[in-house]
């Protein structure tokens, strides 16, 4: 298994999205990260992550960690963009770093 990923990307980064490319991994990170009243009008188990399309470059490395497609119980569909950033150690500027994103 390749976890090179995308040109610029650190390895736990390719990790995190093989991860939640699996079945089932990305419904859980739904129910375990938003909250209870928006879970409950999403049918979780349909989620699936997409690649977005960028037209630049630049900003595919600025990119969302990860964007689903998820149908809500009203037979729409959703579109979620989450933003996971793992620190190894305490960086006092993450907040900059998220507004950047």
């Amino acid at each position: 298994m390749d976890l090179s990923g995308d040109p610029g990307n650190k390895p736990h980064d390719a990790l995190f999205k093989i991860l939640l490319a699996q079945p089932g991994t990305a419904a859980a990170l739904l129910r375990e990260r938003l909250p209870p009243e928006t879970v409950r009008g999403l049918r979780t188990e349909t989620a699936r992550r997409i690649i977005p399309a960028f037209e630049d470059d630049r900003l595919r490395q600025r990119s969302a960690d990860l964007v689903l497609e998820v149908e809500t119980k009203g037979n729409a569909t959703a579109l979620v963009y989450a933003l996971v950033d793992h620190k190894s150690a305490r960086d006092h500027w993450v907040r900059l770093q998220m507004l950047r994103y």
